[in-house]
Order: structure tokens, then C-alpha cells, then sequence
């Protein structure tokens, strides 16, 4: 059984494997094949993680809010035994191609994370559909997370 002490330490790694150095942070320009999704605020909620390692669930609550119109990623998670834990990521640029119901395509969205002391740690996040279901991953091609969210469902926010 997996513990909230595992829970708390999955969220801490993936946040660090969200985090870049800035010197790799590659701006990208926004491309859509179909803007109308891509420009749209969505929250995911995400009830478990799954590590890439060994398969193990780890059940969570968790929402993730993405606005481009804003910029902002808003992500916040429940540990029943640690309380809540919430942060932005501020988004840079954003590649697009997810269509209009989420069944095909794949969002990359770069960005940082603002620290308390004014630092920024640069990141990125995946959106990415494959074999009927939605997923939401941390971390870089050069630095990959050791997990992954599945997404139990999805909604389109006025903007």
C-alpha cells in the first residue's frame, strides 16, 4: 500500500523533474491545427499518478487548470495527511494540436515556476492522448518524470 510519505515524496519529484535550468529552455512559437481547442480553458482532474518504474497507483485528488489567455498553469492537489499544496506555472509558449473532444493530438506547454525568493524554475508540461486516454507529464525529453497523471475528466471553463 502506498502511503501519503510516498504521495507527498511523487508530488516533490515531480515537481523537481517539472523543473529545467533555464540555460535549456527553448521558446517555441504557439501552433494549432485547431485553435479552437487550443485556446480554450481547460481543468483535468486527476485522481491517481501512475510511476513509469514498477506500475504503482498513487490515489490523489488533483486539479490542473490550464488558461491560455492568462498564461497561467494552476496546479492543486490534496494529501489527505499533508494538506494542500497549490502552485502556478506561468506559460512561455505553447505547441497545440489536441482537437476539439481530446480523442487525438498533444499540448506541450513551456513555462517556469516563480519562486518565493524571484527565481524562476523553468519547466515543461505534456498533455498527450494515447490509446483512448488523456495524460498529463512533467519534466523534459532530456529529463523526463518518473511519473504520469491520468486524467479521470476534463472541462472547458468560460474564459
Amino acid at each position: 500500500m502506498i502511503n501519503a510519505l510516498t504521495f507527498f515524496s511523487a508530488i516533490i519529484i515531480f515537481l523537481l523533474n517539472a523543473c529545467d535550468s533555464p540555460k535549456k529552455l527553448q521558446i517555441t512559437k504557439h501552433s494549432s491545427e485547431n485553435t479552437s481547442m487550443c485556446d480554450k480553458t481547460v481543468r483535468y482532474i486527476v485522481e491517481k499518478i501512475k510511476m513509469v518504474e514498477g506500475g504503482n497507483e498513487v490515489s490523489v485528488h488533483t486539479e490542473i487548470i490550464f488558461n491560455p489567455t492568462t498564461r497561467i498553469i494552476n496546479l492543486k492537489a490534496d494529501d489527505p495527511e499533508r494538506g494542500k499544496i497549490s502552485f502556478d506555472t506561468e506559460i512561455d509558449s505553447f505547441d497545440c494540436t489536441l482537437n476539439e473532444k481530446l480523442t487525438a493530438g498533444k499540448a506541450i506547454y513551456k513555462g517556469y515556476i516563480k519562486q518565493p525568493d524571484g527565481s524562476k524554475d523553468f519547466s515543461t508540461l505534456t498533455i498527450e492522448i494515447k490509446d483512448e486516454q488523456l495524460y498529463i507529464k512533467g519534466g523534459t525529453e532530456d529529463k523526463p518524470a518518473n511519473f504520469y497523471m491520468i486524467v479521470d475528466k476534463w472541462e472547458i471553463l468560460d474564459n
